[in-house]
C-alpha cells in the first residue's frame, strides 16, 4: 500500500515527464514498479514531421487515506483508472489508449500487475500554445472482496456517505495534471544567426547506403544538442551535446544496425531557440 500523496506524486511526475499513425499500443512489461513511463518528458515533436510516442502505465491497487479525527488509515482499493481528456493537443495529433474509452480496470489477483499505455501520434500542423498539455485522470475507489478479488464501489460509497466523506474522496481522486512537451517549428529559427542558410547546413550523402555526415559552420559559440531519431520520435543516437565553438563542425551519423527507412537528424542550438531537422533516407 502507498499513501495517497505518494500516489499523486507518482502520477504527476510521469505526466510532467504523459495517430497519422494512430496505432493502438501494447503495454510494455519492462517496468514492474508503480508509475508512468517515461518519467521525465516526452520526446520532442516537430511541425510537419510524422510523430508517435508511447506512454506506459503500471497502476497501483490501493492507497491509505487519513481523515482524522473520524477515520484513521482508511484503506481504499482502486477499481478503475480513467483518462478523461488530454486538452490543448496540437492540431494534427491525437491520442489513443490500449483499452476502450481509456478506462483501465485494476486486477486485484495476487501477483498480477495492471498495465496500460497511451499513444500520442500524427503529424502536428502547428506548435503547442505554450508547452503544456492539460490532462484529467479519474480514479474510481472501492473495497476488495477477499474471496472474489472483485472491486466493490457501492460498499465504500455507502460507508463514506454516512460520514459525509464520499465527495471529499471523489475530489481527491479526480486530479488535473500538466504534461510538459516541446512542439518545435523545425524550419524556423527565431535567431537568424543559426538558421539553415546561415549555417550552410549539409547532410550527405542523402539518400545513403551507410553512414552520413552532418556539416555546418557556426558564427559564434553556442550550446548544442544533435541527435538521430526514428519516425516514431524515439532517440536512436546522441551525436553531440554541449558547447560548440565558432567554425566548421562535422559529425558522422552512424546507421549501423538500423533498418532501411526515413530517419530524422535534429540539430538544436542556442538553448532550443533554433531547431533544424533534416530527413535522412537510408536505403541499402
Amino acid at each position: 500500500m502507498k499513501h495517497f500523496s505518494l500516489l499523486i506524486l507518482t502520477i504527476a511526475l510521469f505526466l510532467g515527464g504523459i495517430n497519422g499513425l494512430n496505432a493502438q499500443c501494447t503495454p510494455s512489461t519492462v517496468q514492474t514498479s508503480v508509475g508512468i513511463y517515461p518519467v521525465d518528458s516526452l520526446p520532442p515533436a516537430e511541425v510537419g514531421v510524422a510523430y508517435s510516442t508511447q506512454i506506459d502505465l503500471v497502476l497501483p491497487r490501493d492507497t491509505t487515506v487519513s481523515f482524522p479525527p473520524l477515520i484513521n488509515n482508511l484503506t481504499i482499493s482502486f477499481c478503475e483508472f480513467i483518462l478523461d481528456t488530454i486538452e490543448n493537443l496540437p492540431p494534427g495529433l491525437t491520442y489513443e489508449c490500449d483499452v476502450p474509452g481509456c478506462v483501465w480496470t485494476i486486477d486485484h489477483n495476487i501477483g498480477v500487475i495492471s498495465r496500460g499505455c497511451v499513444t500520442i501520434s500524427g503529424t502536428p500542423t502547428d506548435t503547442l500554445a505554450g508547452d503544456t498539455l492539460d490532462a484529467v485522470i479519474n480514479i474510481t475507489p472501492g473495497y476488495i472482496d477477499s474471496t472474489s478479488f472483485e472491486c466493490n464501489v457501492d460498499s465504500l460509497r455507502d460507508q463514506l456517505n454516512m460520514l459525509g466523506l464520499w465527495p471529499v474522496v471523489q475530489a481527491l481522486l479526480a486530479q488535473p495534471f500538466n504534461i510538459h512537451w516541446t512542439i518545435a517549428d523545425g524550419n524556423v529559427s527565431i535567431d537568424d544567426r543559426f538558421n539553415r542558410a546561415a549555417l550552410g547546413l549539409r547532410l550527405f550523402p542523402n539518400p545513403t547506403e551507410g553512414n552520413s555526415s552532418l556539416r555546418f559552420e557556426l558564427p559564434e559559440a553556442t550550446n548544442s544538442d544533435i541527435a538521430l531519431y526514428d519516425m516514431m520520435g524515439r532517440k536512436i543516437r546522441q551525436l553531440h551535446a554541449g558547447e560548440l565553438f565558432p567554425g566548421t563542425h562535422e559529425f558522422e551519423v552512424s546507421t549501423a544496425d538500423l533498418p532501411n527507412g526515413i530517419y530524422l537528424v535534429r540539430l538544436s542550438l542556442d538553448g532550443g531557440n533554433s531547431v533544424i531537422t533534416e530527413k535522412l533516407n537510408l536505403q541499402r
